[in-house]
């Protein structure tokens, strides 16, 4: 109850700022955890929670690309029958050790071992030019793999390294640095009464305009997340170029809040365009084609009508 308070605001805007950064933050975790303990499940969830903030903060490609792959699981097993229960059952992360929950991703995998190899002694570093050499090494790695583990020289020890006592004492050292730093600073959830978003080691306060852009994000993020999905995605009516350049605009805005006169760039060369009026609208998308070839496309249709 509390807390759904102070995400509705109830307690002031520096508390419900600080319970949706502890929100994020608590997402990346579970997506974490999802990847180690291969839960499909919680991973899809988690992207989707977090693809919006990828719209709100200007990463255009983040947005995108893990857009068009949510949708991908989401549809998995009409797109590809029994690919989610695949899925569960051989992972979508990999695990290199007997120690539950360390599973890593794919592509961190991939960096960890192949090319990492690749990279280091016995790797092809020295012969990289010489093709026949390289061939050779391509198809016989994967045998000197398994002789290694075989013979025991490529084995490796499976116990936790936070579980040593020199990692855990420095773990402790660390953890009771940064609760003495929070202890430092004003506590957001103790602002009662106060309804401005202040820096907690100033207390300087931010602008109305900038506490409406930050405490906007994730809704914001939400409405461009399912605008991209129908206008791009289904519709395929609008033109990500313009996207990208509004929210490029705006990232650059909040980045300049604290300059006294800030150095805007005109709207119209970000997505934005003017009626006769002098109000701005949205500029969704271009002409799907230049002029130049409608006009040739629209003069043969014409040509060709008339000879029938």
């Amino acid at each position: 109850m509390f807390k759904e308070d102070v995400r509705q605001g109830k307690w002031g805007k520096t508390s419900q700022f600080w319970i949706f950064y502890m929100d994020t933050v608590w997402t990346v975790l579970q997506c974490l955890r999802a990847t180690k303990t291969n839960d499909l499940q919680l991973h899809i969830l988690c992207l989707e929670k977090m693809c919006p903030l990828f719209f709100s903060m200007d990463h255009p490609n983040y947005a995108r690309f893990l857009t068009a792959y949510i949708l991908l699981l989401f549809n998995l097993d009409i797109s590809n029958p029994g690919g989610n229960e695949l899925l569960r059952q051989k992972g979508f992360s990999v695990c290199r050790s007997t120690v539950p929950g360390s599973r890593n991703a794919v592509d961190l995998t991939i960096e960890q071992t192949i090319n990492r190899q690749a990279k280091s002694k016995g790797g092809i570093v020295g012969f990289s030019q010489n093709v026949a050499a390289y061939n050779k090494w391509c198809i016989t790695r994967h045998k000197r793999a398994v002789l290694l583990e075989e013979t025991g020289f490529g084995s490796k020890d499976d116990s936790h390294k936070d579980n040593q006592l020199s990692q855990m004492k420095l773990t402790e050292k660390n953890v009771k640095s940064v609760v003495h730093s929070f202890e430092s600073f004003t506590n957001p959830f103790d602002i009662v009464g106060y309804d401005k978003l202040v820096s907690l080691s100033s207390g300087v306060e931010a602008t109305e305009e900038v506490t409406k852009d930050i405490l906007s994000i994730e809704k914001g993020g939400q409405e461009m997340y399912m605008n991209f999905i129908q206008t791009r995605l289904i519709d395929k009516a609008a033109s990500l170029k313009y996207h990208c350049l509004r929210a490029n605009y705006q990232t650059l805005i909040w980045k300049q809040a604290d300059i006294a006169q800030p150095d805007i760039p005109d709207p119209e060369d970000h997505g934005w365009k003017t009626d006769g009026n002098g109000v701005l609208s949205i500029h969704w998308c271009t002409d799907l084609v230049p002029q130049e070839l409608a006009d040739i496309l629209s003069e043969s249709h014409t040509n060709s009508t008339a000879g029938k």
